[in-house]
């Protein structure tokens, strides 16, 4: 599903009413959203139909093979996050259920987080979770639920019959802009931004705020003009990293400040040719411990060199590099799902399950950088998400295909 989409060469937790649920979504494979005219004046229908033709029959071998690998498992709902380029009706059901779900009215408490959709019901708590979820021993396990989390939602809400795609950093960074995810077409989550005038440039926050490390800006900054999301609005604004190291505890007091405002985006290219590399990836992968492991995911090469986790928002400018409010970017879960493919392939790694609930499968704190000082988390040691998901214990979501978390990548 739109889970790498891919071109070979172009290349303080607070308790608000519980989130509201429809009935279950019954079948997550083949079902075709109807065609229709996009906002661009594109006519997609005959592409479309198109496209549902040649790929009627692969979508029947899929769907008894992921039947096939229920049977093998034991489980008895098991869906595949697949890998590789999405058909473009697969693409435009992702794409409409995040539209949907963006005009869904929100389930918080405006006063307090200022919401406006359901959809920034996802972007404020991470926000409210921030300092308890970056470096440090949360931070896999609870993106891995949050992604989850979000699937859910598109399924429930909007009706999305598909699973959440990912982002394959690598084989999308020779020609980042050029990529079926960023191209601008009516099947991508949009392009780059207009360009910023020079002064307005000087403006925008560094790509990266950690170490020496300094890096060229986009050629954007501006608003998202092309492609679905042209007209999509953002309230939050970018606080940074170095918001995250307060030795106060709390939030920023401006952090739900809300101004509506365009979709700015400032793609990249140098970040991807020089951070999302397969060197990168495979000495990540090659890490013989979870410290190293953690360690490496944000910081490639030595101390201030951003890794792949940091890598991803950075190329995408401000609104997705914000610790706080990065979510905005609809790219942000599609770089975490890709982030859990790459926690499971390390895991997998490892000797029998020692870095799944082993001496190998958690280290750090409770607090992002230990700041404030917390404990050292455990299996045990519960996390949470506001009102979209009870608290629960770490080790319920250290491994995929058990339990609810329903899903294998390729």
């Amino acid at each position: 599903m739109f889970k790498a989409i891919v071109d070979g060469d172009g290349d303080g937790d607070r308790d608000d009413k519980p989130a509201q649920t429809t009935k279950e979504t019954t079948t997550r494979g083949k079902r075709q959203r109807d065609a229709e005219e996009d906002s661009d004046g594109h006519d997609v229908e005959d592409e479309l139909k198109k496209e549902v033709k040649q790929s009627a029959r692969a979508g029947a071998e899929v769907t008894v093979a992921r039947e096939a690998v229920a049977t093998r498992l034991g489980v008895s709902d098991l869906y595949l996050r697949a890998a590789g380029d999405l058909a473009l009706h697969e693409r435009k059901a992702y794409i409409d259920a995040v539209l949907c779900l963006q005009s869904k009215p929100s389930h918080l408490d405006h006063a307090l987080y200022n919401t406006t959709s359901r959809y920034e019901d996802f972007v404020a708590t991470h926000m409210n979770f921030t300092r308890f979820i970056h470096s440090n021993a949360v931070f896999l396990a609870w993106h891995r639920r949050f992604v989850w989390l979000f699937e859910r939602e598109l399924q429930q809400e909007c009706d999305y019959p598909g699973m959440l795609p990912y982002w394959d950093w690598i084989k999308n960074a020779k020609n980042i802009t050029a990529s079926p995810l960023f191209d601008g077409s009516p099947y991508s989550l949009s392009g780059q931004g207009l360009p910023l005038s020079s002064e307005a440039k000087e403006q925008e926050l560094p790509c990266w705020e950690v170490g020496n490390v300094t890096c060229p800006k986009g050629p954007g900054g501006g608003c998202v003009a092309d492609g679905p999301f042209k007209n999509y609005r953002i309230g939050y604004k970018s606080i940074g990293v170095k918001s995250t190291q307060n030795p106060e505890p709390g939030l920023p007091p401006d952090v739900f400040n809300y101004v509506s405002r365009c979709f700015p985006r400032d793609i990249s290219q140098y970040i991807a040719t020089n951070f999302q590399t397969q060197a990168n990836l495979d000495h990540l992968l090659a890490a013989s411990t979870i410290a190293e492991f953690q360690d490496r995911i944000d910081n490639a090469s030595g101390v201030g060199f951003p890794g792949l986790h940091p890598a991803g928002h950075m190329a995408l400018g401000p609104t997705g590099a914000d610790a706080f409010s990065s979510p905005q970017e609809p790219a942000f879960f599609l770089h975490h799902s890709m982030i859990d493919k790459v926690w499971t392939e390390w895991q997998r790694r490892g000797r029998g399950e020692e870095r799944i609930y082993g001496d190998n499968a958690l280290f750090g704190t409770l607090t992002t950088l230990n700041i404030p000082p917390s404990d050292n988390a455990t299996l045990e040691s519960e996390i949470g998400w506001g009102s979209l998901e009870q608290p629960a214990p770490i080790k319920k979501f250290m491994a995929i295909g058990r339990g609810d978390l329903c899903y294998r990548y390729e």
